[in-house]
């Protein structure tokens, strides 16, 4: 069921990637994973598409449920996983970045109020100069793995 559920993601974020026209940066399948019990960080994963013909870099991305947001990669360095901070992310002109486990992903730090499943959850993706994409998502379960968005 699980390789399933996986297949379907990969089919739908080619979809998403296929696509030209729209806003110009446009976010689909996001999905953000509450805190485990007992931890303070969410995760979050998504696709994000340029529809232009200019690369797109996303300089920042916040939410008002924590106290601090960061993108991140994770990297295997002799035959370590390692998680480096991205200062900024390129969207490369008429492409799509894939937010997936195990590569480029969001943290979300310190909930300024407890996270509880299916309770909504706001990322704000900061772009260019004055970009802004608002996404609005539920908290899930890394259980359940339901993409949303």
């Amino acid at each position: 069921m699980k390789i399933f559920a996986l297949a379907v993601l990969l089919v739908l974020a080619g979809a998403a990637c296929e696509r030209d026209t729209g806003p110009p940066l446009e976010i689909s399948i996001a999905t953000v994973f509450a805190p485990l019990p007992g931890t303070h960080t969410a995760v979050a994963y998504m696709t994000i598409k340029n529809n232009t013909p200019a690369d797109i870099v996303v300089e920042s991305i916040s939410s008002p449920q924590f106290a601090s947001v960061m993108m991140h990669e994770t990297r295997i360095i002799d035959g370590v996983a390692r998680m480096t901070m991205l200062k900024s992310l390129l969207i490369p002109a008429h492409s799509c970045v894939v937010l997936e486990e195990g590569g480029k992903h969001i943290m979300l730090m310190n909930p300024v109020q407890a996270a509880q499943l299916k309770q909504p959850v706001s990322l704000h993706v900061n772009y260019a100069v004055t970009g802004l994409v608002i996404v609005n998502t539920t908290f899930q379960s890394r259980f359940d793995r339901e993409p949303t968005g």
